[in-house]
């Protein structure tokens, strides 16, 4: 599973912030394609990839861009989702995070987007988990992500999951697998 949350480079570094101009997201779809080129016929290596939604990344001609970025990739599932709030933070007005109110609007206005790629090639899926399961509240402590999806971010630093590997969340970081072995870091 690939974290990518974006449908162009300009996206994926507001996401990711990122500074200045890169083609980042440009690497990640190289990378994606040079996987998926290795795969072999009898393999049985799914490739799926994330994109979470925010309020910069979620309107619909860029993640109309992003599907068909990923599907030309060759990848075997894209699946939308909404961030969790982040532990100890209080105030997302002034952040990327969208609050319920913007979350259903996004949800209405990308499902029938989302859907209407979503084929036996590719599945293709929008999830509002927290909606689905009636959470009105944030997630309890402590979060087991790393135990299961750990996340390597662009620049080396191991994460608890690919949510927070993003720069806005460095200081939670497990380490830098530059300077740390990953599993020292990891546990």
């Amino acid at each position: 599973t690939v974290s990518v949350d974006a449908g162009s480079n300009e996206s994926y570094n507001i996401t990711h912030a990122i500074k200045g101009k890169s083609n980042v997201y440009e690497r990640v779809l190289d990378n994606l394609k040079k996987i998926i080129d290795l795969r072999t016929t009898n393999s049985n290596l799914d490739l799926a990839t994330n994109y979470l939604l925010t309020k910069v990344n979620s309107d619909s001609k860029l993640v109309s861009q992003g599907i068909e970025n990923l599907i030309n990739t060759g990848v075997d599932a894209i699946r939308f989702s909404f961030p969790q709030l982040p532990r100890g933070e209080e105030n997302f007005e002034d952040t990327i995070m969208p609050n319920r109110s913007e979350v259903n609007e996004i949800y209405k206005r990308l499902e029938p987007i989302v859907k209407s790629y979503d084929c036996e090639k590719t599945k293709v899926v929008i999830l509002d988990v927290d909606k689905e399961n009636k959470i009105n509240e944030r997630r309890t402590l402590p979060c087991f992500a790393r135990f299961i999806y750990p996340a390597i971010s662009y620049d080396g630093y191991l994460s608890n999951c690919s949510q927070s590997g993003a720069a806005h969340f460095k200081n939670m970081s497990l380490g830098n697998l530059a300077i740390s072995d990953f599993w020292e870091s990891f546990y």
